[in-house]
């Protein structure tokens, strides 16, 4: 077969993906995804199938994440030209996770049917453990898949990702075995079928479970606020402006009569906790009835030990204000985004912030800080936070589940699709519930069985309020944490082994 195919199927199976995930949202094709990349590897070309499987890993990279190129200029004073050589590298450095797809015939060779079981639990474990900027694991693209979805409050997303490549890899398998002339592999398509309904079954379990919790648990009447402005016209707008903004937004939905408002990451321009900021917010809050939580950057005053020179430490910070007026706590954000909200090693070369424009000097928060409202608790995961599972995992505690977040700053592209379907991950993982606000959108209210109740679309004016039903249910992963990636890691390790030492059986010398 001619070269030029083998390299068009491989790319076609990882550029597919970006039909997988949102705003597009065909989840099916993605159990048959990879039946293109799994036909293009050879027996006996180990060199080739490698390149093969990192093409397609790196087509799949450059177009889901084809918005870093805007994103990277607009962040930066950088050239566009050097936006897409981010991309390329962005999609060369996290390509290597589908490297595993080179082994499938080692492991066809070496364990038979088996492998078909094999190959998923090495890809789950190299999606698992591969550092990724962006986490993004096969199995998120089921997030609307219902009842199928539910499997996630085992397993984590990575149950999702082994099923799917399950399936595909013993769809492979049979079509190999037509070719061969052989018989279909019975068992293991009778293992397929077996695990998908059986997911699918505990799924409609789960729902109605979860469904019954929520039908009593209180009701909390929340907004939903977004502007329609772009990063420009925001960078146009004096603070002042921007601020009187939110406040008129808000005041467009106080005959609704919220519990609790909640304005997304940095829209309060000013330190909430100080002067005439702060007297604006406890006006407001103290005339609607309601609790706020006010996504803005703080800035702390702080004198230099070694120089004794004054400085200012910034931070992006998540308020939270009661219906009296008193500021009650504050979350600053723990993960900053690497050339958004800091660039890495300025503090070891500051010479970086006269290259680099753009970008801010966030300091990284210490506190997993789980806040006490009324008669609930909730956590603020702020932007990206709320797609890395380690944050999910330190903020497991709350009831609530309140992501404040400002992709703006991606533009008018898929990320904000996608950066909400990775935040809606945390609901059905963690069994809480998600409530999303972006100062652009996408606004989500997700519950803990996964069904996403109110969705907005991105660039579009918004102020309303909506019930959230504030009932939480217990999960296996909430306890357990990323056990299944584990369970594959060490399956992985076993597999490999057995792969080494028969090669070096193979390669011994007779008597």
């Amino acid at each position: 077969m001619q070269l030029w195919l083998r390299v068009l199927a491989a790319a076609a199976s990882g550029a597919v993906l970006v039909f997988v995930a949102p705003p597009v949202n065909l989840h099916w094709l993605h159990w048959v995804s990879f039946l293109p990349l799994l036909w293009a590897m050879r027996e006996g070309e180990t060199g080739r199938n490698v390149r093969l499987a990192l093409f397609s890993g790196y087509a799949g990279q450059v177009t889901i994440f084809f918005w870093l190129v805007e994103t990277v200029v607009r962040f930066s004073n950088l050239h566009p030209a050097l936006g897409w050589l981010c991309l390329h590298l962005f999609g060369l450095a996290f390509s290597v996770p589908f490297l595993g797809f080179a082994l499938v015939h080692p492991l066809r060779r070496h364990l038979g049917l088996a492998w078909v079981f094999v190959l998923p639990a090495i890809l789950v474990a190299s999606e698992w453990a591969w550092p990724q900027l962006f986490p993004w694991y096969q199995g998120v693209g089921q997030y609307r898949t219902t009842w199928l979805w539910q499997l996630a409050s085992v397993t984590g997303v990575w149950g999702l990702s082994y099923l799917v490549l399950l399936s595909n890899c013993v769809l492979a398998e049979a079509l190999w075995r037509a070719r061969e002339g052989r018989r279909p592999p019975w068992g293991a398509l009778a293992a397929l079928v077996a695990l998908y309904v059986g997911a699918v079954g505990f799924g409609a379990w789960r729902y109605a479970r979860v469904e019954a919790v929520l039908s009593q648990a209180r009701v909390l009447r929340v907004s939903m606020l977004q502007q329609r402005w772009n990063m420009e016209e925001r960078f146009e707008t004096p603070a002042k402006v921007e601020m009187e903004r939110w406040l008129q937004t808000t005041a467009l939905i106080a005959g609704e009569k919220p519990d609790f408002v909640v304005w997304p990451e940095g829209a309060c321009p000013y330190n909430p906790h100080e002067g005439g900021t702060r007297r604006a917010l406890a006006a407001m809050v103290r005339a609607g009835g309601f609790d706020l939580l006010v996504g803005g950057g703080t800035s702390e005053r702080i004198v230099d030990r070694a120089t004794g020179q004054r400085r200012h430490l910034h931070y992006n910070s998540a308020w939270y204000m009661d219906r009296t007026g008193e500021v009650r706590a504050r979350y600053d954000k723990m993960v900053p985004l690497p050339f958004g909200e800091y660039i890495p090693f300025s503090d070891t070369f500051p010479v970086l912030r006269d290259w680099i424009k753009g970008p801010g000097d966030f300091r990284s928060g210490t506190n997993a800080t789980i806040f006490q409202g009324d008669g609930f608790t909730f956590a603020t995961p702020i932007c990206y936070e709320a797609i890395l599972h380690g944050i999910g995992w330190r903020l497991r505690g709350a009831d609530l589940i309140v992501n404040i977040t400002n992709d703006a700053w991606f533009g008018d592209t898929n990320c904000p699709h996608q950066h909400a379907m990775l935040a809606a991950v945390r609901a059905v993982e963690l069994g809480r519930p998600v409530l999303r606000i972006a100062h652009s959108g996408v606004n989500m209210i997700v519950e803990p069985h996964g069904r996403i109740l109110y969705e907005t679309e991105p660039f579009t004016d918004e102020a309303v309020v909506r019930p959230l039903r504030l009932g939480t249910v217990d999960t296996v992963y909430r306890h357990l944490g990323a056990w299944f990636p584990w369970l594959c890691t060490v399956v992985s390790l076993a597999a490999i082994g057995i792969l080494v030492r028969r090669r070096r059986t193979d390669r011994t010398p007779g008597p």
